[in-house]
C-alpha cells in the first residue's frame, strides 16, 4: 500500500503549481488592480474569485485522475493491483486533498498575514475577511467528486455526462451562508448542515460509480444504480431548472410594474400616486398618475391636482435596519478635512475608523471613534451598539464602495501636509460630534434613534434646518444650527413633539413612510404598508391642521392592487413553467395564506395543475421507453407530478437505453439482455457450432492434473483443454 501512495503523490503532486499559480496571479491582479489604499478588498469579490479558482482545480483534478482510466487497459491494469477498489479510491481522494488544499489554503493564508500586516492603519482591512473565502475551499472539493462521477459514467458526452457538475455546484453554494453569519445565524447553520450531508451523498455515489467501472457494460437493472447516484441526479436536474428558469427571467424584457405613494399638495393634503414602469423590448418609460386623495371626509379636497403640482414626501432614514457585514469594514460616508483632503469613515464592531487621503491617494488611519473617546488604533474604546452614520441631507443607506471619496492627484507629484476635520454621527442612543483637530467627541442630544429625517427643504414658515428623530413612540423636532459635515454644528431647540397614536410606531417599522412637516401645527405622516399581500393595501395617516390631530386610515382599492399583481403573473409565465409544481404549490399556499384575492388563487392552482400533469406524463413516456417495470413507471409519474418537466430527462439520464429484437417463437418486441421473451416466455435459440468453438469443461483438467502420478502422462484431450 505504501507504494500505492507514493504512486498516487507523485501523479497529483504535479499538478500543485497549477491551482497555485492560478489563484496566486487572480489574487494579484484584483490587489494591484485596486488604488493603493485597498479600500475596494471585500470578503465577497475574494469569495467569488476563490470560490471561481477552486471549483475550476478541483474538477481538474478529479478529471486528470480519473479520466485515463476509462480505457480499457488502463482499467485492466488497475484492477489488477493488490488492493481494492475501495481502497484505491479512499487513498486517491486523501492524496488529492492535501494538494488541493495546499494549493488553495497557502495563498489565502499569506492574504490572511498580509492584511494582518497592513490594516487597519494603512487600509481597512483585516484577516478576518479571509475566512468565508476558506470556507468556499472547503466545499468546493464537492466538485472534485462530481468530476469522479463525470469520468467514470457510462454515457455519452452530449447525454447528461456533466450533469454530476451541477450537484456539486449546490453543495458549494452552501458556503455562501456564511456571508450572512452575523444577521442569520440560523439560516448559516442550515446551510453548513445541508452542504455537509450533501457532500457525504456525492461522495457515496461517486465511489459507488468508479467500483462499478466504466469499463463493465452500462447497467440495465435497478440494483445496479445505487441510491446515492439517483439522488445526486435528482439535485442536478432541479439546479439545471433553476438556472434555466433564471436565465428565462433575465431575457425578459418587456413588463410593467406600478407601485403607489404617497405626495403632498401646498397645503399639505395627502394623495395616492401611482408610478409605472413599462418597459418595451428593453426600453423603459415611467409614468405617474394622481389616483385620488387620502382624507377621510372629501369637504377639504380640492380638485383633483396634477402631478407636477404634488410634492414628494420626505422619507426617515432607518441606518440601522440594514443588515452590517460581518466580515468587512462598513462604508458610513465621506467628508472633507479642514484643508480640503477627504476623510472616508468606515465602521466596525461598533466603532468608527477615520481615513485620510493624500494627494497621491494615499490613505492612513488618523483616527479611531468610540462612545467616549477619540484616540488611535492602539487606545481601548467603548464601542457604540451599533455602527453610527454621518448625519447628512441624504438617504442614509450602507452605500457601495465606488462612492469612496478620493483626492486629486497634484501634477507635480508633491504632497500637500494634511488636516483633521469634524463631522456630526447619529448613533442608536443620540447624536454626537467628532472633533478630530481636538481629538474630542461630545454628545449633542442624548435621545433614543431609531430613525431620523434631516429636513433641508424649507416647507411654510420654516426657514432652516431641522432634524426628526423617531424614538418608537413619538416624533420629535429639532432645529438645527451650523454644517453637519466640516464645520461646528448645534442642535438648538425643540420644535415640537408629534405624538402618535398607540399602533402607529410598530407600522412605521415596516411601512413606506412619507413625512409632510410645515410647521409646529401643520403636518401630515402617511405610512402605506401592507396587510397579508405582496402589494400596498392601505395607507394611514396622522395629521394636524392648526393643533387638530386627525388619525384615519384609507385602503387603496382592490382594482390597483389586482391589476398590479395581474401584471406580475403575465411577466413570470414563462420562467415559472419550469418550477417544480411542488415548489410552485408552497408559493401558491402562502401567496393565499396572506390574503391574495381568491380568484388570483384558482388561476395559481389550475397553472399549477396543468404543469404537474404534463410533467407526469412525460414520465410515463420517459420510463416506457427505458423499459422500466410497472411499479418504477408509477414512482416516476409521481416523481414527474411533484419535481416538473425535468423528470423526464432525469428518467433517461439514470437509466441507459434499452435495445429490442424480435422474438422468434411470437414476432414481437423483446429486451435482447433477458433470458426470456416478456410476451410468451420463450427461450433465446442457441446460436449453431461452427466446429471450431473451444467450450471450457468444469475442471476436468485441473482435477486430472491433481490425480496425476510421476512418469503418467496426461490425456491429450484435457491437455487441450
Amino acid at each position: 500500500m505504501n507504494a500505492w501512495v507514493r504512486k498516487e503523490i507523485k501523479d497529483s503532486i504535479r499538478w500543485l503549481p497549477i491551482g497555485l499559480v492560478l489563484l496566486v496571479a487572480l489574487i494579484w491582479y484584483q490587489i494591484a488592480t485596486q488604488s493603493p489604499n485597498f479600500f475596494a478588498v471585500r470578503s465577497e469579490s475574494l469569495f467569488t474569485l476563490t470560490w471561481f479558482v477552486s471549483a475550476i482545480f478541483a474538477t481538474f483534478l478529479g478529471l486528470a485522475n480519473y479520466l485515463p482510466e476509462t480505457w480499457g487497459s488502463a482499467r485492466g491494469f488497475l484492477v489488477q493491483r493488490g488492493l481494492s477498489l475501495h481502497r484505491i479510491f479512499v487513498i486517491r481522494a486523501l492524496v488529492n486533498l492535501a494538494v488541493y488544499l495546499i494549493a488553495m489554503l497557502a495563498p489565502l493564508g499569506a492574504l490572511a498575514v498580509f492584511f494582518a500586516v497592513i490594516g487597519p492603519n494603512s487600509a481597512p482591512v483585516n484577516p478576518i475577511q479571509v475566512v468565508p473565502s476558506v470556507i468556499t475551499v472547503l466545499f468546493s472539493f464537492s466538485f472534485y467528486f462530481g468530476a469522479i462521477a463525470v469520468a467514470c459514467r457510462p454515457c455519452r458526452w452530449y447525454g447528461s455526462r456533466l450533469f454530476p457538475l451541477l450537484a456539486s455546484l449546490a453543495i458549494s453554494f452552501a458556503a455562501v451562508s456564511i456571508l450572512s453569519l452575523h444577521n442569520q445565524p440560523g439560516a448559516s447553520a442550515i446551510g453548513f448542515l445541508l452542504g455537509i450531508l450533501g457532500m457525504l451523498l456525492l461522495v457515496a455515489a461517486s465511489r459507488s460509480i468508479f467500483l462499478r467501472g466504466p469499463s463493465q457494460p452500462a447497467p440495465s437493472r435497478t440494483p445496479n444504480i445505487s441510491i446515492y447516484e439517483k439522488f445526486m441526479m435528482i439535485a442536478a436536474v432541479l439546479v439545471a431548472i433553476l438556472l434555466v428558469t433564471a436565465f428565462s427571467a433575465s431575457m425578459t424584457n418587456s413588463y410593467s410594474v406600478a407601485y403607489h405613494s404617497v405626495q403632498f399638495t401646498n397645503k399639505g393634503l395627502p394623495w395616492l400616486v401611482e408610478s409605472r414602469t413599462v418597459v418595451k423590448n428593453g426600453y423603459g418609460q415611467q409614468l405617474s398618475e394622481v389616483k385620488f386623495p387620502i382624507s377621510e371626509s372629501n369637504e377639504d379636497v380640492d380638485s383633483k391636482p396634477d402631478v407636477a403640482e404634488l410634492v414628494p414626501g420626505l422619507s426617515f432614514s432607518y441606518p440601522w435596519y440594514f443588515s452590517e457585514n460581518y466580515w468587512d469594514m462598513l462604508y458610513v460616508g465621506s467628508c472633507t478635512s479642514s484643508d480640503g483632503h477627504p476623510l472616508n469613515v468606515m465602521g466596525f464592531r461598533g466603532l468608527l475608523y477615520v481615513y485620510q487621503q493624500d494627494a497621491l491617494q494615499r490613505s492612513r488611519l488618523i483616527a479611531v471613534v468610540g462612545k467616549e473617546t477619540v484616540g488611535d488604533a492602539g487606545v481601548q474604546q467603548v464601542p457604540f451598539e451599533q455602527i453610527p452614520r454621518l448625519l447628512t441631507f441624504t438617504y442614509n443607506y450602507p452605500p457601495v464602495l465606488t462612492g469612496l471619496a478620493s483626492s486629486y492627484k497634484q501634477p507635480n507629484g508633491t504632497r500637500i501636509p494634511l488636516g483633521a476635520g469634524s463631522f456630526t454621527i447619529v448613533a442608536t442612543d443620540g447624536i454626537y460630534h467628532v472633533d478630530l483637530d481636538k481629538s474630542k467627541i461630545s454628545r449633542l442630544l442624548d435621545k433614543s434613534v431609531l430613525a431620523y429625517s434631516y429636513l433641508n427643504t424649507a416647507r411654510g414658515a420654516s426657514d432652516s434646518s431641522n432634524l426628526a428623530i423617531w424614538d418608537g413612540s413619538s416624533i420629535s423636532v429639532f432645529r438645527c444650527e451650523g454644517q453637519a459635515l466640516n464645520g461646528p454644528f448645534q442642535i438648538s431647540e425643540r420644535i415640537t413633539t408629534l405624538t402618535l397614536p398607540t399602533d402607529f410606531g410598530v407600522k412605521l417599522k415596516s411601512g413606506d413612510v412619507q413625512f409632510d412637516y410645515r410647521d409646529p401645527d401643520n403636518w401630515t405622516i402617511a405610512i402605506s404598508y401592507y396587510e397579508r399581500s405582496y402589494v400596498k393595501s392601505k395607507v394611514e395617516v396622522a395629521r394636524s391642521i392648526q393643533k387638530e390631530i386627525r388619525h384615519y386610515t384609507t385602503s387603496i382599492p382592490q382594482s390597483l392592487s389586482t391589476a398590479n399583481i395581474e401584471a406580475m403573473k403575465r411577466e413570470i409565465f414563462i420562467p415559472s413553467c419550469l418550477v417544480p409544481p411542488v415548489l410552485l404549490g408552497a408559493i401558491g399556499t402562502a401567496t393565499y395564506l396572506l390574503g391574495n384575492p381568491m380568484h388570483d388563487g384558482f388561476g395559481y392552482l389550475g397553472f399549477i395543475v396543468a404543469q404537474a400533469i404534463f410533467s407526469g406524463i412525460l414520465a410515463i413516456l420517459a420510463a416506457r421507453w427505458r423499459g422500466l417495470s410497472a411499479r418504477q413507471v408509477a414512482s416516476w409519474c409521481a416523481g414527474g407530478i411533484l419535481i416538473g418537466l425535468g423528470t423526464w430527462f432525469l428518467v433517461l439520464s439514470i437509466y441507459p437505453r434499452v435495445f429490442y429484437k424480435k422474438c422468434p417463437a411470437c414476432n414481437r418486441n423483446r429486451r435482447i439482455e433477458r433470458e426470456k421473451c416478456e410476451s410468451c416466455g420463450a427461450e433465446w435459440k442457441p446460436i449453431a457450432p461452427l466446429g471450431i468453438e473451444l467450450f471450457e469443461e468444469s475442471n476436468q483438467g485441473a482435477e486430472a492434473i491433481g490425480q496425476t502420478v510421476p512418469g503418467q502422462t496426461v490425456p491429450a484431450t484435457l491437455a487441450v483443454t
